[in-house]
């Protein structure tokens, strides 16, 4: 395959509903019958801060106290949850993109342990996946792995390193639901940005004129073959 160009997703509120960190603790609370320390409401928002680098010193705390409640045998069953819930509309836009030639990496500062298997389920090569881990003692999750992920700017450190080590050769586009994912746009580390405002209440708040937004899942595909070839052409008039 000749590949036109890259295109990097991330993974909560883009190509799941909800955050996935928050579902995957209460989880692990409902199934042991203990009672969070946060309703589910605020957990969600206490997870969404945590994975853009904002989380105030309490949420962290309360995360990190819930953390331990996970356990890999709950994994299985999130993944078969979400992949009944999108796997068959993520599939498609994968399967119309590989079809373009377009080839899809997801970055995530979720968690690898049940974005690895989804995303493989749905046709990405395993190379092309990174996310945060946890370190585990036997089935219990003790804390997470040192990452560049679990900062507001980590995206655009991971997508610079690759940048240096040529992994991308033609246009990257991302496309997500946060500051972090546009920070790699805005800092110029990638050709496009689609804002993915389907699963958000109150969209990004980006007033950059480059920007494309997806009001529906179902726009990607078109969105990201149309900003393709305006880059491509946009290459070929720059040579």
């Amino acid at each position: 395959m000749i590949i036109k160009a890259h295109v990097v997703f991330d993974f909560d509120l883009t190509l799941v509903a909800s955050e996935s960190l928050a579902d995957m603790i209460e989880l692990g609370l409902s199934g042991r019958g203990i009672a969070p320390a946060l309703r589910p409401e605020a957990l969600t928002v206490a997870a969404e801060r945590a994975r853009s680098g904002k989380a105030d010193l309490g949420e962290i705390a309360r995360l990190l106290g819930a953390v331990r409640y996970l356990r890999r045998s709950d994994v299985p069953v999130y993944v078969e949850r979400a992949d009944r819930l999108v796997g068959n509309q993520v599939r498609r836009l994968f399967r119309e993109l590989g079809d373009e030639d377009i080839c899809v990496h997801i970055l995530s500062s979720s968690y690898r342990e049940w974005i690895a298997p989804l995303a493989v389920r749905w046709g990405v090569a395993p190379g092309n996946i990174l996310a945060n881990r946890f370190y585990w003692l036997g089935d219990r999750a003790i804390a997470a792995r040192p990452s560049p992920l679990h900062s507001e700017t980590g995206k655009s450190k991971v997508i610079r390193r690759w940048r240096a080590q040529r992994k991308f050769d033609k246009p990257v586009i991302m496309v997500g639901d946060s500051y972090a994912d546009y920070l790699p746009y805005g800092h110029g580390l990638v050709e496009g940005y689609i804002s993915a405002d389907y699963y958000r209440a109150i969209p990004q708040a980006l007033e950059d004129r480059g920007v494309r937004r997806a009001g529906q899942f179902d726009d990607l595909p078109t969105m990201v073959r149309s900003l393709v070839v305006e880059l491509s052409n946009h290459k070929e008039k720059g040579s």
